[in-house]
């Protein structure tokens, strides 16, 4: 696939397509979560013979060569926790915009025929979801319409508020876009909006991190403690910190915990036989910055 450090924007002019967002900027959303092409959800996804997809650095480029029923991109991430009340789709390019996806367990009980459901949303329909004929009859028993059935995607529709309502224990396991089949299209989806989480496609790598370390005291009596501190900048949200100890040519965890927003970091170990111990400190990939280890810390340790 090609790359290409230009905004979705700009490749949606540079195609000659109208930029529409039909979403909140991915900037104004409480979490944004990067999608590229290695998260996706290959047992989902459905790209046939007449679509196409290129991930670029802010987006992914969506192509479908005409209307047949081979004109179909359908690419999935994962998302985990209960439906979102709000969803929608950033999109550039032709009209009609990729319709958003939500697939859930309606119950939350693995294996009894509920696992596997699928709302859409679709601007045409504002802010109402339809649910897919292939979902469960669980699914389709909670459809918050009721009696109507008429102009919606399906005869089982509702906004995700309702449908959340009427499904109190669904919990969502992928999230995605579909442009097609049966349409010709070009344009950038930028982001998938999932309630306050902004699913943003990127082919850029992951932020590198730079790790150093340093022992608080060079020398330590056995039995004391061994402190190493430090900062890993930058730090990626949920990054977790580990210090390690060279044992027989192996490095073992001694401790591990989160790592502070600041990147700042503060870990321990009881000092051990006499000699010189080996240290070093990791960090681990998040979903925007790369793994990570510090310079090697040597500490000598003493007789008490």
């Amino acid at each position: 696939m090609r790359n290409k450090l230009v905004r979705g924007s700009a490749v949606a002019a540079g195609l000659g397509l109208a930029a529409t967002a039909l979403a909140v900027s991915p900037a104004q959303a409480a979490t944004v979560t990067q999608v590229r092409a290695a998260d996706l959800v290959t047992s989902l996804n459905d790209v046939r013979s007449a679509g196409h997809y290129d991930f670029l650095a802010e987006g992914v480029h969506v192509k479908t060569d005409n209307a047949s029923s081979q004109a179909k991109v359908a690419l999935y991430f994962p998302v985990t926790g209960a439906l979102p009340t709000t969803g929608n789709v950033e999109w550039y390019g032709t009209s009609p915009a990729p319709g958003a996806q939500l697939v859930f367990d309606a119950d939350n009980i693995t294996g009894n025929g509920n696992d596997y459901n699928v709302l859409v949303g679709e601007s045409v329909y504002g802010d109402n979801w339809w649910l897919t004929s292939s979902s469960s009859a669980t699914a389709k028993a909670a459809d918050p319409s009721g009696a109507e059935n008429g102009g919606n995607g399906s005869e089982w529709f509702g906004t995700l508020a309702q449908w959340k309502a009427a499904l109190p224990a669904a919990t969502v396991k992928a999230g995605g876009f579909s442009l097609g089949s049966g349409i010709q299209g070009e344009g950038v989806v930028r982001a998938v909006n999932l309630g306050d989480t902004s699913y943003v496609f990127t082919s850029a790598a992951k932020t590198k991190v730079s790790v150093t370390a340093n022992a608080k005291r060079p020398t330590v009596k056995t039995g004391n403690n061994v402190v190493i501190k430090g900062t890993a900048t930058p730090a990626g949200a949920g990054a977790k910190v580990t210090l390690e100890l060279k044992k027989n040519g192996t490095w073992k965890v001694v401790q591990a915990k989160d790592l502070a927003a600041s990147g700042s970091f503060k870990l321990k170990d009881t000092a051990g036989k006499v000699g010189k111990a080996k240290y070093r400190v990791t960090v681990s990939e998040t979903n925007s910055t790369a793994a990570a280890t510090s310079n090697k810390v040597k500490v000598l340790v003493v007789k008490k």
